[in-house]
């Protein structure tokens, strides 16, 4: 049994900025695939969508605690650490990017960090979205700028990496 989180943060008011970049291409993810049947887990932290090999959880819980959700999922499901691939959103990376690394370490990402601390270890995938403005050496400071909404433009760029995404996230399901 395999695991994908989407990472952001609840609500209407976030959602789409971002923070919530994990969540928004998980659900387009999801869709490609007709994962559309997602049930909200009060006791789980989290919306679910199960089939006999893979269950896909959009996390219900503030980015910085996710590692409550992510925790309880694998707990409630038997997940092993390396059945896991989180998707969130990572500024160091320009939007229209992403990239699929295993046992990394969290790079600033205080989503990220709450999941290692809750799970006791990195040994688990990510699938980092960048968010990153197409500016040129522009690094925005990730407090206020992580809650702003995304432009149409860039919308359309991450809509774009959806279906390369869903190579990479194939390749990941064999492994």
């Amino acid at each position: 049994m395999k695991l994908i989180v989407g990472l952001g943060n609840p609500g209407i008011k976030f959602k789409n900025t971002r923070h919530n970049a994990g969540i928004w291409i998980t659900e387009g993810w999801c869709a490609s695939r007709q994962l559309t049947d997602f049930t909200l887990k009060k006791k789980l932290k989290a919306k679910i969508s199960k089939t006999p090999q893979l269950i896909v959880a959009l996390s219900q819980t503030f980015m910085n605690e996710s590692g409550q959700a992510v925790q309880k999922i694998m707990k409630e499901f038997k997940i092993i650490p390396p059945n896991l691939l989180l998707v969130h959103d990572d500024s160091d990376l320009m939007i229209g990017t992403y990239k699929l690394q295993y046992n990394r370490g969290p790079a600033g990402h205080n989503g990220v960090t709450s999941v290692i601390q809750a799970i006791n270890g990195q040994k688990f995938s990510r699938l980092r979205i960048g968010i990153r403005p197409l500016i040129p050496d522009h690094r925005p400071k990730a407090g206020s700028f992580v809650l702003k909404k995304f432009n149409s433009s860039e919308i359309a760029k991450l809509k774009s990496l959806l279906p390369e995404i869903d190579k990479s996230i194939k390749e990941w399901l064999l492994l």
